[in-house]
Parts: structure tokens; C-alpha cells; sequence
């Protein structure tokens, strides 16, 4: 037994190496969800259901910290990256199995050491870092540090892994142009981790030195009110957000255009779209310091540039629209994960819009409506996203198929959940609710009532749909080779 555990640790082979990410991100997700269950619990009651206000400021740091930097950004170029795009692109492997492999290893070893250092540290800061960690003791700001490191360098070895299985890799004749949608996502998605890459070790390593009280401009970008600092900060962890929505969007086009028996609408303005989208976020990280110190008409640019994101956002909205249009809709599961996650994008892009605008950042910045927008798009739209790909894709990589009734209820369970969840939260921001309160007048007490219910929902659904993922190799394994009756090259063996 020990030898077959070892086997599979040190295996380069991707689907080894990609089932290792997917378990790994699944215990960590697991821990973050069940700190954010507790953090909406608590808030029930304007004082605190139970924990104090220090503990429950760790709790959201811990929350944050492993959703963003554990969950949200290994997962496309862990888990999609090995698991599925091999087989999209038509490669019997990905370019570097080795860096691949101890792209695994430096994220679980990043992992815990960023958990044990936020812990043992007492850091109650949230995941910007942004104030200076001169409170840690050397010891845990250390551990805290080389796990962030870690995990920046397993993000790097993973982005180099995609791009260059997709440039070196793909099925002989097929250019950039055959490459399909998903491919052309992932390569952005990857592009953009590694062009910010450089600039997140700047950003750790200015830490590291900082804190032990390097002078000049170091010194200057740890202090709390820098703007050189938030700078540094934002221009490795904006692009962020692009990192999960690009992939996000060449899975709902896959599905969407698989389950209405049409070729996805304007595809070549899609994918123009996806990178002017890729290439905006780039240049947009001053839209988080819009009422900070920086001067006037450098967050009027900001704010102009921001906005601008909702062109390409909106033209694939319309794409999505216009090919679900009269369409032969066949209502499979993973079609109505991506429509529940094409109604999200809706909200969630409106709220950016919204928050893209000064006059209206002024008054919804850090506030609750930040949360409602972030975790609408991300745990909303994406999530969903995210499922339905791999349910779209489990017959394939499993060689068995979900319960589609099952499949089916565990979305409604979870759509229910995502908006009880967090429209409250729009509502507390507009009535000027910071966020990461913990003590609240009693007026504001119902819409923590409807968010702690909904979270209670959401938690329920989502625990519901990995159910249903794991349980169906041993309920429903004899299903046809292609049950979507998807043309894919993937699905019809057309792949290498």
C-alpha cells in the first residue's frame, strides 16, 4: 500500500498529477468553505453569535486567503490543465510531466505553510496583505512568506505547463485557428499568470526584506499608507480575477454550443473579445485605489479603463444570447450549469460596471456590495462554470456518467444558495455596510438572517454536487463512449 501511495505522489504522468491537484484543492476547499459558513453563521446576531470580533477577523483572513490563493487560481491549470486539455488539444501529454509534478508538490508544501504561518502569526489583515505584518513574529511571518512564495512558483511552473502544452503539443495540422475555445482560454489565462509573475515575487520578496527593516523604498512600500505599496500589490493581483473568468467563459461556450446543436455565435469575436478582456487586465489594477491617494486623473484613467471591460464582457454575453437563440436546446445538466452561470456573469458584471464608475465607487467602496459583487461572480458564475465543465467532461475522463436527476437538483440547490447568499450583501452596501464588520447596528440584522440561510442552502448544494461526482463511478459506469452527441474532436476520437 505504501509503495502504490508513493507511486502515485512521485507519478509524472498528468492524470496522476491532475487527480492529485483536484483532491488537494478539494480538502483545502473544504476548509475555506467551512470557515465561510461559520462567518456568515456568526453574523446572525449584530454581536456575534459566537466568536469575538480577533478570531472572526482571522477566520475571513484564513477564508480568503485559501479560496483566492488555494482554490480559485490553481484550479484551471491544475485540474482543467491535466486533466482535460490534453485530450481537447489532442496530446497523449503535456509538454513538462516533471515541472508539472513539482508544481503539485510546491502547492501543497505552499499550501500549509501559508496556513500554519496566517495561524500561528495571529495575522488578521485579510488576503491584500496590505497592511505591514511588522506584528508577526519572525518565525511565522517567515513560514508565511515561503508558503506564498511557494505557491506563487507552483503557479508559475503550472501556467508554463499549459502554455506550452498548448503551443507544442496540439494534434498535428491543427493551428491556432482549430484550436477550439477552451484551448485558446486556458493559453490566455496562462499568458497573463505568467506576465504578472514577476511582479507578485517583487511584491512577497519586498515583504520578506521589509519586514525586517530594510530602508529606501522598501521600507516605504511597507508602510500602511503607501500608494507605491498597493501599487505593487494590485498590479500582480488584479489580473487575478481574468485568470478564472477567461477559462470560465470557454467552458460555458463549449457547453453552450454543444447542448444547442450550433456552432458558438461570432466565435472568432469571442475569442477577439477574450483578449481584449486578457489585455485590459493588465492595465485596470488602479480601479481597487480609486479613492485613494493617488491624483485625480490618474483615477479617471483608472476608472475609464475599468469600465472599458464591459465591452468584451458584454459582447460574449451577447454571443452566449445569440446562440442559445432558437437553438435546439438539449436540457442536459452541464446546459443548465452554464445558463445558471451565464445569469451570474450577468449580475456580477453589471455590479463591476457599477463599481468601475467614481461617483458610485465613492460610495460603494469596502463596503458589503464589493462582497456581493466578487463572490456573485466568482463563487457564483464561475463555480457553476467550473461543475458543469466537469460534468461535461466526467464520462470522458472517468469513463462513467453522473446522475443527471441528481446532477440536476444539486444546481438548484446551489443557485438558490448563491443568491440568498450574497444579494443581501448588495443590499447592505448600497445602505453603506463596511464589509469585514463583525459588529453591525440591529437594523441590518435581516439581511445577515437571509445570507446565513442561503449560505446554509449554498454549502448543502455544493456538498451535493461533489456527491454526486464521486459516487457516480460506482452507480452509473456502462454509458455510451459520447452521451452529449458532442462533435468535439475530444468526443469522436478525431484527437491524437
Amino acid at each position: 500500500m505504501i509503495q502504490s501511495i508513493v507511486k502515485r505522489l512521485t507519478s509524472t504522468d498528468h492524470v496522476s498529477v491532475g487527480w492529485l491537484y483536484a483532491a488537494t484543492i478539494a480538502l483545502f476547499a473544504l476548509a475555506g468553505t467551512a470557515l465561510g459558513l461559520t462567518l456568515v453563521i456568526v453574523t446572525v446576531k449584530p454581536t456575534l453569535l459566537f466568536l469575538n470580533p480577533a478570531m472572526y477577523a482571522r477566520f475571513f483572513t484564513l477564508h480568503g486567503n485559501i479560496m483566492i490563493n488555494l482554490l480559485i487560481l490553481p484550479v484551471f491549470a491544475g485540474v482543467f490543465g491535466n486533466l482535460i486539455l490534453p485530450r481537447v488539444i489532442g496530446s497523449s501529454r503535456v509538454a513538462l510531466p516533471r515541472t508539472n509534478l513539482i508544481g503539485w508538490w510546491l502547492y501543497l508544501a505552499g499550501g500549509l505553510l501559508m496556513l500554519v504561518g496566517l495561524w500561528v502569526g495571529v495575522y488578521d489583515g485579510g488576503w491584500t496583505l496590505h497592511t505591514p505584518l511588522k506584528g508577526m513574529s519572525s518565525p511565522a511571518f517567515i513560514t508565511l512568506m515561503s508558503g506564498l512564495l511557494l505557491l506563487a512558483g507552483s503557479l508559475f511552473l503550472a501556467s508554463l505547463n499549459v502554455a506550452l502544452t498548448i503551443y507544442r503539443r496540439r494534434k498535428a495540422g491543427t493551428g491556432w485557428a482549430g484550436l477550439s475555445l477552451v484551448g485558446w482560454t486556458l493559453f490566455l489565462a496562462a499568458l497573463v499568470h505568467l506576465i504578472i509573475m514577476p511582479e507578485r515575487f517583487l511584491f512577497l520578496l519586498t515583504q520578506l526584506v521589509g519586514h525586517f527593516g530594510a530602508d529606501g523604498w522598501i521600507k516605504q512600500a511597507t508602510s500602511p499608507d503607501s500608494q507605491v505599496f498597493q501599487h505593487l500589490f494590485w498590479v500582480s493581483s488584479s489580473p487575478a480575477v481574468t485568470i478564472v473568468i477567461l477559462p470560465a467563459i470557454g467552458l460555458i461556450s463549449e457547453l453552450l454550443a454543444t447542448f444547442t446543436g450550433k456552432k458558438l455565435f461570432a466565435r472568432q469575436g469571442v475569442l477577439i473579445a477574450c483578449c481584449v478582456f486578457a489585455g485590459l487586465s493588465l492595465v485596470v489594477w488602479g480601479e481597487h485605489l480609486l479613492i485613494g491617494e493617488q491624483a485625480t486623473r490618474t483615477s479617471v484613467l483608472f476608472s475609464f479603463l475599468s469600465a472599458l471591460q464591459g465591452i468584451p464582457a458584454g459582447f460574449v454575453l451577447l454571443a452566449w444570447l445569440a446562440t442559445m437563440f432558437r437553438g435546439s436546446i438539449t436540457p442536459h445538466a452541464p446546459f443548465w450549469y452554464a445558463f445558471a452561470a451565464v445569469a451570474l456573469w450577468v449580475m456580477g458584471g453589471l455590479a463591476g460596471v457599477t463599481m468601475s464608475i467614481m461617483s458610485m465607487n465613492v460610495q460603494l467602496h469596502s463596503t458589503a456590495f464589493v462582497v456581493g459583487h466578487t463572490h456573485i461572480t466568482i463563487a457564483g458564475s464561475v463555480l457553476l462554470a467550473i461543475f458543469g465543465g466537469l460534468y461535461y467532461w466526467w464520462p470522458l475522463i472517468t469513463g462513467s456518467m453522473v446522475n443527471e436527476r441528481a446532477a440536476k437538483v444539486a444546481l438548484s440547490v446551489s443557485a438558490v444558495g448563491i443568491l440568498l447568499t450574497f444579494i443581501p450583501y448588495f443590499v447592505l452596501g448600497v445602505k453603506g455596510v463596511p464589509r469585514r464588520l463583525s459588529v453591525y447596528p440591529s437594523q441590518f440584522q435581516p439581511e445577515h438572517y437571509w445570507a446565513a440561510a442561503g449560505g446554509v442552502v449554498l454549502v448543502c448544494g455544493v456538498l451535493f454536487l461533489v456527491w454526486n461526482l464521486v459516487t457516480s463511478r460506482k452507480t452509473l459506469a456502462a454509458e455510451p463512449v459520447n452521451p452529449w452527441s458532442s462533435d468535439a474532436p475530444e468526443w469522436t476520437g478525431q484527437t491524437g
